[in-house]
């Protein structure tokens, strides 16, 4: 659980990040760009260009996958945290 928190932690981070978030989008933007200038003879360029998009949003997809998973822990942890308290016995001292 504690692996799962600090990866989703870090995952967070980076798509928070400025930088991080800038570079995907110049790449996704030059990718656009080389396919609207690619000549329609080019099926094989098309395709690569096409592909190239998509295995970037499956990166991104991945990293928010990993927060989100983050998330959860955080979450189970935490009500398993209140679990430990509601079953301990009542103290009338």
């Amino acid at each position: 659980m504690d692996k799962d928190l600090k990866r989703g932690s870090h995952a967070e981070q980076l798509l928070r990040d400025e930088l991080f978030n800038e570079a995907f989008d110049t790449v996704e933007s030059a990718i656009i760009d080389k396919w609207k200038t690619c000549p329609i003879r080019d099926r094989e360029g098309e395709h690569e260009l096409k592909l190239m998009l998509v295995l970037l949003g499956d990166i991104k997809g991945y990293i928010v996958e990993v927060m989100n998973t983050g998330i959860l822990a955080k979450i189970g942890n935490e009500t398993s945290a209140k679990g430990s308290i509601m079953s301990q016995p009542f103290n009338r001292s």
